[in-house]
């Protein structure tokens, strides 16, 4: 019996109860987000711990990605938001840990749900629109109007237009990243569960390798979808940034 890839996304509550006490309960998505959240600081503690000039491979690691980070905001948005790069390069290694974190257990991604990916992109358009309105003032409502020229009967309707589909960006960030995550852990556990099904029905050990290479492929695959779906959102956060210049 196959088992039910659904069971990958369920939230499951962990209680500790002492005499009858219930000492402590949590989620394993709140398990989740803690166990990431330590792994990033204690990784951080350690190599600034050890930065040296000639840098360490820790310590090339986290350089060149705050570099990219930085390299991203000048490409799509402009000089002046550079000290955006910190939220940006924070940003990067949290989801990619989130994404990396569902393939290392194989059981649990906190992308996978939509309602965390679409709390991160809707406080990230939200966070943009203040700038844009600190900086702009009542002037952010051009971002609304691609062009003066137009008529001021069809002005409103374009107004309309423009505002749902900026509005629309925090569904549109949220929905590529949890599906593309969803998608590939369906179909990990689906081959997962093919392989233990052919190795409990069969005594030939080899007629298990083909699936074997299969999911060992897939989740190599998965890693870059992971890498991918990372660099995507952050690529995409860093040309809405435009909009505050």
């Amino acid at each position: 019996m196959l088992f039910n890839p659904l069971e990958l996304f369920e939230i499951n509550i962990l209680k500790f109860t002492i005499f009858s006490f219930d000492f402590l309960n949590f989620s394993n998505f709140t398990l989740g987000l803690f166990s990431i959240y330590m792994f990033i600081l204690l990784y951080f503690i350690n190599t600034v711990k050890t930065y040296n000039i000639i840098p360490t491979i820790n310590q090339f690691f986290i350089e060149n990605i705050y570099l990219f980070s930085i390299r991203l905001i000048i490409q799509n948005s402009s000089k002046n938001l550079i000290f955006l790069s910190n939220l940006l390069y924070l940003t990067l290694i949290t989801i990619f840990s989130f994404n990396i974190y569902g393939l290392i257990f194989i059981n649990y991604s906190i992308t996978s749900h939509i309602i965390a990916t679409f709390l991160l992109a809707f406080f990230f358009n939200l966070f943009f629109l203040i700038f844009i309105i600190y900086f702009k003032s009542y002037k952010f409502l051009k971002i609304f109007i691609p062009s003066s020229d137009l008529s001021i009967i069809i002005m409103p309707l374009i107004f309309i237009i423009e505002f749902f589909s900026y509005m629309l960006r925090t569904l549109s960030l949220s929905i590529r990243l949890g599906a593309n995550i969803i998608a590939g852990h369906i179909l990990l556990i689906i081959i997962a569960s093919f392989v233990a099904l052919i190795f409990n029905k069969t005594t030939f050990f080899w007629i298990v390798l083909i699936p074997l290479g299969i999911l060992f492929g897939l989740f190599i695959l998965e890693i870059f979808i992971a890498l991918i779906q990372t660099y995507v959102f952050v690529l995409l956060l860093s040309i809405y940034m435009n909009d505050i210049v």
